[in-house]
């Protein structure tokens, strides 16, 4: 409100025209502390989707090196049954070809070989053991992964506007991602497949990302 002098020589305050009080009193707001913490909870929303990805990976790639040595568990079991059963033919051949037969001699040598050899590969690998551990471990890093979608969208995506409580709940995520993921890879790497460097080496198309804000 402008000043002017009375006859006095004091100077009051005038209303001139156009002037409203209530102007004087009109803020202008600046909400900087919400701003950055809708920026920190987009950081850990992209931190949440990185590990995300990462664990579909994980889990892929286990399910994949589950599935080739289910397969070749499979084929050592055929071939076992196989060869077994071609050995076990010996006595027969003996009759029409004689026991003193060079080509039968030569003949089921070869195959008490290969069953010998298919027979110590087999129980050396492990190979139903790691199949048994791997096809879990796959299922169970499949499960985290919708586990940890629908954890997001209860305690950040659709919860209530509290910033620092949603904040809170990233992070609690962001944890828990870590220390499955560091799980899932150990359990791994004692069945003998070495996921972290496979996985930090395949790359994918970007996809949308379902966690905006």
């Amino acid at each position: 409100m402008p000043l002017a002098p009375s006859r006095d020589g004091k100077f009051r305050h005038v209303l001139c025209r156009g002037f409203r009080p209530s102007q004087r009193y009109r803020p202008r707001v600046v909400r900087v502390e919400s701003n950055w913490t809708v920026k920190k909870l987009d950081m850990l929303q992209e931190g949440i989707a990185a590990r995300q990805k990462e664990l579909q990976r994980t889990a892929d790639r286990v399910a994949t090196h589950a599935k080739w040595l289910w397969r070749l568990s499979t084929f050592a079991k055929v071939s076992l049954v196989v060869l077994g059963a071609l050995s076990a033919t010996k006595a027969a051949a003996d009759q029409v070809v004689g026991s003193s037969s060079t080509g039968s001699v030569i003949t089921y040598t070869a195959l008490g070989v290969l069953i010998a050899t298919v027979a110590g590969l087999q129980a050396a690998l492990h190979l139903d053991r790691r199949v048994t551990e791997l096809t879990t471990l796959a299922a169970e890093s499949h499960a985290l992964v919708r586990s940890i979608d629908s954890q997001w969208y209860e305690k950040v995506g659709l919860a209530n506007p509290n910033e620092t409580d949603r904040i809170a709940s990233a992070l609690d995520l962001l944890a828990q991602q870590d220390d499955k993921l560091t799980s899932i890879q150990q359990r791994a790497a004692e069945s003998g497949v070495n996921i972290a460097i496979e996985v930090r080496e395949l790359t994918r198309s970007d996809e949308k990302e379902p966690y905006s804000a």
